[in-house]
């Protein structure tokens, strides 16, 4: 089996416990293991909350760092980061500014899609 371009869209807050954490989780487990997979993960809705954690401590903060390390992209919608009041000056490496109708695009480009 070939190695595969991976999706994920993440869509829940970081403040609604555990699950977050385990989805950030998942993200890195499909792309672990002998094929090494690339995986590129798409922040959007309530997910974009996760720019706020990023840089401290925490478990979802070390998977997100751990993206970074693997050299994965980490995009943020900018439509959900306005709606949302939340400063764009919080989108800094590693996470890239995307609009949302780029979205179709990645989602083309890839092998598999996950929705989280």
């Amino acid at each position: 089996m070939n190695s595969k371009k991976i999706l994920i869209i993440m869509k829940e807050t970081p403040f609604s416990g555990g699950d977050v954490t385990e989805r950030l989780r998942f993200a890195l487990g499909v792309t672990a293991g002998y094929y090494e997979h690339k995986a590129d993960l798409f922040l959007v809705e309530d997910a974009v909350y996760l720019l706020k954690i990023s840089g401290q401590s925490g478990e979802a903060s070390r998977y997100l760092n751990s993206f970074k390390l693997n050299g994965f992209s980490i995009y943020v919608d900018l439509d959900s980061i306005r709606e949302r009041k939340i400063d764009e000056k919080l989108i800094e490496a590693p996470f890239v500014k995307l609009e949302r109708q780029k979205l179709p695009e990645l989602m083309e480009q890839s092998d598999v899609v996950f929705s989280l």
